[in-house]
């Protein structure tokens, strides 16, 4: 019965987050349908993934995962000020950070320092989403943001500086980098959102012999 149950919440939440597994992009506008902190199912949502980062092989898997879903959190409270719903903002940015801590600890594991560089480019595209939804937020959520985005800031300080000094990244050089890849991203997130709407219409489409 319990198994039934947990597969039952699997296949309700998959229409729902399955636009959501590239949300390590920072554009908000291509990453939607994912549940709403407001929703009695939220709950569900954080489990499932959850669940992905503990199916994950590695802690660069991990670390890749967390970072996903900090960025589907950024999503969800940009919605949340949107709705000027100030409760659904604190919960969405509570576990936002609860995602940030946990991807500080799995850095500690990493011993690839290419690894490592990569995982800080990604929590600087992070960094800059927050910083892109904060600039148009109004008074009510700024404080929220800011500390957000401060306490992200803090977590790659102190990751660099554990980075051997050859391999190790300015602030303002990871800042390029993500600048210059921006169009890359866009490219493959609208290449996949599109592919992954061709696969649902044909399937289904079969599934239910055409139109009604």
């Amino acid at each position: 019965m319990k198994s039934l149950f947990v597969s039952g919440c699997i296949l309700l939440l998959l229409p729902l987050t399955v636009f959501s597994q590239d949300t390590e992009t920072d554009l908000l506008e291509d990453i939607g349908n994912s549940v709403s902190p407001n929703s009695p199912f939220y709950f569900l949502d954080v489990w499932f993934d959850d669940m992905r980062v503990n199916n994950a092989n590695n802690n660069i898997e991990r670390a890749r995962i967390r970072l996903e879903i900090a960025q589907e959190r950024v999503v969800e409270a940009q919605e949340m000020i949107q709705a000027n719903n100030e409760k659904g903002l604190a919960r969405a940015l509570a576990e936002r950070d609860e995602e940030i801590v946990s991807l500080e600890v799995l850095q500690e594991g990493i011993e690839d320092e290419t690894a490592k560089v990569e995982i800080q480019e990604r929590l600087m595209k992070h960094v800059m989403t927050l910083e892109q939804v904060k600039e148009k937020a109004p008074e009510a959520a700024q404080n929220g943001l800011a500390t957000a985005i401060s306490n992200s800031n803090k977590v790659m300080e102190r990751t660099q500086a554990k980075i051997q000094s050859q391999n190790r990244l300015t602030m303002q050089e990871m800042r390029q980098n993500v600048e210059q890849n921006k169009v890359q991203f866009v490219t493959q997130i609208k290449t996949g959102t599109q592919t992954i709407n061709q696969v649902s219409k044909g399937g289904s489409d079969s599934g239910s012999g055409g139109k009604y």
